[in-house]
């Protein structure tokens, strides 16, 4: 693995949940206008969007939250911080 230690595990997290939380989220937004053209027979499944739209919004926040880890700690044990150019 290029970047060994918890970096490396950081990295690989934040690229997973991109990859399975984003996806995901954005399929089930982009499919919510037309389930509320069809009416009310949908209602369940409209219920079910709002659902999985509401967790995978929670969920997207680990998104940010391995980014910030790999930000403060940086690559082979360097130390990084937001004001850093």
């Amino acid at each position: 693995m290029p970047h060994p230690g918890s970096f490396g595990l950081l990295l690989t997290l934040h690229i997973l949940l991109a990859i399975f939380m984003v996806g995901p989220l954005t399929l089930v937004c982009a499919s919510v206008p037309s389930l509320l053209r069809t009416g009310s027979r949908t209602l369940p499944i409209r219920r079910l969007a709002a659902r999985l739209v509401r967790g995978f919004a929670v969920a997207s926040l680990l998104i940010v939250v391995t980014g910030t880890g790999m930000v403060h700690q940086g690559s082979f044990g360097s130390v990084r911080s937001f004001s850093d150019s």
